[in-house]
């Protein structure tokens, strides 16, 4: 299984570009992303367990929800993901086991702050079996 993450610039805002073989996947993969923007992702532990469930009336929809929910566990909760496994995944939702820790200031320092997942030109595009999403967080 081939993946691939990569920011690209955009005014004023971050962008995030991440690809999945599938929509759980890419979902994960983007999670894990976001994460990385916030903090260096190899000084979390897996020692907590979340669930995090979204839900929208179409792919990008699910995707921009999926990651709002995600932001809120880690601006809103100060919970760091580590991991994400997706349980179960429709058309229209998603379940998703996040492992990680809560924010300890002493050993997460943060990158940067995001403040928000917008819908300004998300996209979704399946190309040679592998799905690939851009998605602008407003920093």
């Amino acid at each position: 299984m081939t993946t691939a993450i990569k920011l690209f610039d955009h005014t004023a805002d971050l962008g995030l570009e991440c690809s999945g073989a599938s929509m759980a996947d890419l979902l994960e993969r983007a999670g894990e992303a976001l994460t990385g923007c916030v903090v260096d992702r190899s000084d979390i532990r897996a020692v907590e367990e979340r669930v995090v469930t979204a839900e929208g009336h179409d792919p990008e929809e699910l995707l921009v929800n999926f990651l709002r929910e995600l932001l809120f566990l880690i601006n809103g909760e100060a919970f760091l993901p580590k991991r994400l496994a997706v349980d179960s995944i429709g058309d229209r939702s998603v379940s998703c086991r996040v492992n990680g820790e809560p924010r300890d200031p002493q050993r997460h320092t943060p990158i940067r702050e995001i403040k928000a997942v917008t819908y300004h030109g998300v996209t979704l595009e399946e190309s040679r079996g592998m799905l690939t999403a851009r998605v602008v967080l407003d920093v």
